[in-house]
């Protein structure tokens, strides 16, 4: 699956090709957000990770939140969301899910770049998409949401550990597990999305030097 450092990302599915320019994209998500400041300087891109139904979205939603109520200027990114953005119809295939996740990573530095903070919540198992963020993105911080496979069993929020999907990462399909990740939560039972959230925060507070107002 070709792609090209100069925000061009195609997609071939049989005769058609279909292109998403990154640059449109960024432009498109932050004029969403009219209200948002700009930050001096890039901004941070974390890269917060992990199998389906590992928490990624509530976590992730709840960090945004937090980022809001301090003033920080953040884009939210959510992996099911860029799929339809980029490519609804770009099947789950190995290859297909890479070029996704470089895609992925193309966008967070394209927006960081304009001096946003980006938060990207995300399955992309791919060894070869984090060393790439980790080559072209700076500040970057990958964190990793780690569930045992009987809690994602028993989680299954959207019904594809039942379902026999046939396509499902980490049960079909082999997961690159992050092998250098900024921080590994185990987000299983017994752990609220809110007290892992927490967590994270700390984190971005302690080593990313972020300023999200008090503590909670």
């Amino acid at each position: 699956m070709p792609h090209s450092d100069h925000g061009l990302i195609l997609f071939r599915e049989e005769r058609r090709v279909r292109r998403a320019d990154i640059g449109d994209i960024a432009d498109r998500l932050i004029a969403s957000r009219p209200t948002i400041r700009l930050a001096r300087g890039p901004g941070a891109v974390i890269w917060l990770t992990g199998l389906s139904g590992a928490g990624k979205t509530t976590v992730g939603g709840i960090l945004e939140r937090r980022f809001q109520a301090a003033g920080l200027p953040l884009v939210g990114l959510d992996g099911d969301v860029l799929r339809a953005l980029f490519a609804a119809d770009a099947g789950h295939q190995p290859a297909r899910r890479l070029a996704l996740a470089l895609a992925y990573g193309r966008l967070c530095r394209e927006i960081a770049g304009r001096g946003l903070h980006v938060l990207c919540a995300t399955i992309s198992m791919f060894h070869e998409a984090r060393d790439w963020n980790r080559a072209n993105i700076a500040p970057y911080f990958e964190i990793y949401l780690r569930v045992p496979l009987d809690e994602l069993r028993r989680r299954d929020p959207k019904g594809l550990y039942a379902g026999g999907a046939g396509d499902l990462v980490g049960v079909d399909l082999p997961a690159e597990e992050p092998r250098d990740a900024d921080l590994i939560v185990d987000h299983a039972e017994g752990r609220s999305p809110a007290e892992t959230a927490a967590i994270v925060e700390a984190f971005l507070r302690r080593v990313a030097g972020l300023d999200l107002g008090p503590s909670r």
